[in-house]
């Protein structure tokens, strides 16, 4: 458990979770955790309102991703206390994590301080398989999902042109959409941009 991101797939784990309360909230922390997750369209309805919502080269794959803060801070919506002043309203991967789908295969970061397989905390995973309270709809038919934002992500970048750079983060490039379309989710896009520092 010694860097963000060293993810464990869930099958055939017992695995515990010991609460946000008394964590120094380093995945919230660009300088420590991370700042930014990847998205599906299906997200976009829940992030767009509260974080900005880019598009980045990422493994030479050009996708859609919520930006959490700007790799060198703390997520703004963490107040002095360290508490998620949007914690009821906070978007799928904040809800989800340390839990984070791919296809259909489900990991848990063993990094989170609170994660641990010794029976403390309460059972986030139970011979595989992800406990009640803590499964969210955005992991049913994962895959499915995420065939649904590459065509839609497909469609997008037929004009790269229509694409503008917004600057650099943790070494990724990223890009505002500045095409020609009323499609929801690319409103929904603009209107997150609102969110930018």
């Amino acid at each position: 458990m010694k860097s963000v991101g060293n993810y464990l797939n869930i099958k055939g784990n017992d695995l515990f979770f010991s609460g946000c309360a008394m964590c120094d909230k380093r995945c919230c922390d660009g300088r420590t955790g991370f700042a930014m997750a990847p998205l599906i369209v299906d997200d976009f309805k829940e992030v767009y309102k509260h974080f900005p919502i880019v598009f980045g080269n990422v493994n030479e794959v050009f996708r859609p991703l919520m930006l959490l803060n700007d790799g060198n801070s703390p997520c703004s919506y963490l107040d002095e206390n360290g508490q998620c002043r949007i914690y009821e309203k906070r978007p799928p991967a904040c809800k989800l994590y340390p839990l984070s789908p791919f296809f259909d295969e489900i990991y848990i970061d063993t990094n989170c301080p609170s994660v641990n397989n010794e029976t403390v905390g309460e059972c986030i995973v139970a011979d595989g398989k992800v406990q009640k309270r803590f499964y969210h709809e955005r992991l049913q038919d994962f895959s499915q999902k995420l065939e649904k934002t590459s065509e839609f992500m497909k469609e997008l970048v037929k004009n790269p042109e229509d694409f503008e750079p917004l600057g650099e983060v943790k070494g990724v490039l990223l890009y505002k959409y500045i095409g020609d379309s009323n499609d929801p989710l690319v409103l929904m896009h603009h209107e997150s941009l609102l969110h930018l520092e």
